[in-house]
């Protein structure tokens, strides 16, 4: 299959070479810059929270392996199932507009996990199950809007590098959050409030999500003609 892929005819140019630190300074200057800095900013938001959702699943709410793997493969079989419906609206409408929807409504998903603290055991352990297939279907739409909006925004010339620059702002951006979520989970400040180090932690990367997407998102622009929205 792989030898049957066609890749047309690539000429390099030097020209097309840029450091990371001209990435890094022309970010607040262009289009595909705000859009890698809103990405970086809203997984950083996110992975504040990342490293606790299992660990509260099987510490706090006390839920079995097996119910834990459900409510894990809830949210990735939603993702792979309606990935094909995000891509056809983008398609259509952009993707510029699908991640924006699914930008304001992903900042609600760890809101709702916080609220499951005062939940016994077998009622949790369902909620989360429907929450999660919620998040699979949310997040399908924002990775595959954010990954096919690369394409509309950079020339074929410069996609390795800039991509290149995306991923490696986005992983440091992730290691940092992750870090410092491990810190702020060493500090109770919602004490009274079952697994409240952890909970303060889902509160944080709820608000920074939505935060992140009001400020950003107004400032990128859709680069491809599409339809209203309607």
């Amino acid at each position: 299959l792989l030898r049957k892929q066609y890749e047309p005819p690539f000429k390099s140019h030097k020209g097309y070479y840029f450091s990371l630190i001209d990435f890094i300074k022309l970010m607040p200057h262009s289009n595909f810059g705000r859009f890698t800095a809103f990405v970086n900013l809203f997984m950083f938001s996110v992975a504040i929270a990342g490293p606790f959702f299992a660990v509260y699943m099987l510490k706090h709410l006390q839920l079995s392996y097996s119910q834990f793997t459900l409510v894990s493969l809830a949210s990735s079989t939603t993702s792979l199932l309606s990935m094909p419906f995000w891509g056809r609206l983008g398609d259509r409408y952009g993707n510029l507009k699908i991640l924006k929807i699914n930008a304001f409504l992903i900042p609600i998903i760890p809101l709702i996990w916080a609220s499951t603290t005062f939940m016994n055991k077998h009622f949790a352990f369902y909620f989360l199950f429907l929450i999660e297939a919620y998040s699979g279907f949310l997040w399908a739409g924002f990775n595959i809007s954010s990954s096919n909006f690369i394409y509309d925004a950079v020339t074929r010339q410069k996609l390795a590098i800039c991509v290149t620059y995306y991923n490696i702002l986005n992983s440091t951006m992730v290691f940092i959050a992750a870090s410092l979520g491990g810190y702020l989970a060493s500090y109770n400040i919602l004490k009274g409030i079952p697994a409240g180090n952890i909970i303060q932690v889902f509160l944080l990367s709820g608000i920074l999500r939505f935060l992140v997407s009001l400020v950003i998102l107004p400032h990128i622009k859709e680069v491809k003609k599409v339809e209203p929205l309607e």
